[in-house]
């Protein structure tokens, strides 16, 4: 069985967003750089589609979508 999957949402200061779906762990990763206030580190997530480099000083918001929004049946 594959790993669960975080489908999340990235607002940065000044503007721009970032939209991925990421492995569990990944999403702790990144929400326990964002609580610590890691500064000016680099962060880099795997996503299922490629990396994001996240320098978590530079986001604005952070949403972790609850379920699938998908239209149809």
């Amino acid at each position: 069985m594959a790993a669960e999957q975080v489908k999340f949402d990235l607002g940065f200061v000044g503007g721009g967003s970032a939209t991925g779906l990421a492995a569990v762990a990944e999403w702790d990763r990144l929400e326990k750089a964002l609580q610590d206030g890691d500064g000016d580190a680099v962060l880099r997530l795997e996503l299922q589609d490629g990396v994001l480099l996240v320098r978590p000083s530079q986001v604005a918001y952070a949403r972790r979508n609850a379920r699938d929004r998908s239209i149809g049946f």
